[in-house]
């Protein structure tokens, strides 16, 4: 009978190690594809999103100091804060921009909203949008996502770029550790950017809040 009961014991921790196997190799696979679809994603934006915007002056004032205020043409987004953010659709899922974290080595497309399918492809918007800056993007913990935005130091940049070719420049301001539960409180719009994942095991989640330096 103790025979019996050994073996039983070492079948079962077999099973359990070849079930945690399986589960870390799943789990390196579906990594792997969401960053590939990601950078596929992301090349498509980059071939649409205007590389450089007209130099205008409401930019640069001491340049323009002639202009009347109203012959000054600004961005539409100035004018109307609460407009839509314009999207790209690839694949179809639509897309409102792109997120540059250099500190990370992170360039990466973000989807118009948050599902669980969407996550699995690329960060999504979660609430707001950076013309009212509010903007939260959530991501899952994979490497090539959010898996190290923890890691970012307090000043670090963080650049945002929408479908217009408007780029808006961030440092890194708090790191904190919110619990799941914890909406209002990620999505108060205390801040212009918030940033976050789950830690391992989704217990609770990093969030990384951004300040606003500068839009052009």
């Amino acid at each position: 009978m103790r025979k019996v009961f050994s073996t039983l014991l070492i079948v079962l921790g077999l099973a359990m190690i070849l079930g945690a196997v399986a589960q870390v190799t799943s789990n390196l696979q579906e990594e792997k594809r969401a960053g590939e679809l990601s950078h596929a994603a992301l090349e498509s934006l980059v071939a649409v999103i205007p590389s450089e915007l007209p130099d205008n002056a409401w930019q640069n004032p001491e340049i323009y100091e002639d202009i009347a205020e109203d012959e000054i043409e600004y961005p539409d987004y100035i004018l109307n804060p609460d407009m839509e953010m314009p999207e790209f659709t690839v694949d179809g899922v639509d897309y409102i921009g792109q997120l540059e974290i250099p500190d990370l080595e992170l360039s990466l497309p973000v989807a118009s909203e948050t599902t669980g399918r969407l996550l699995q492809v690329a960060p999504c918007r979660y609430f707001g949008t950076v013309y009212r800056n509010d903007l939260v993007i959530g991501a899952h913990n994979y490497f090539c996502h959010f898996g190290s935005i923890g890691d970012l130091s307090y000043g670090s940049p963080v650049y945002f770029t929408d479908m217009d070719g408007n780029v808006f420049s961030y440092q890194v301001a708090d790191i904190e550790i919110l619990q799941p539960g914890d909406v209002e409180e990620l999505c108060s719009g205390e801040w212009p950017l918030t940033l976050y994942t789950c830690t391992i095991g989704g217990r609770t989640r990093i969030t990384v809040r951004c300040e606003l330096i500068e839009s052009a």
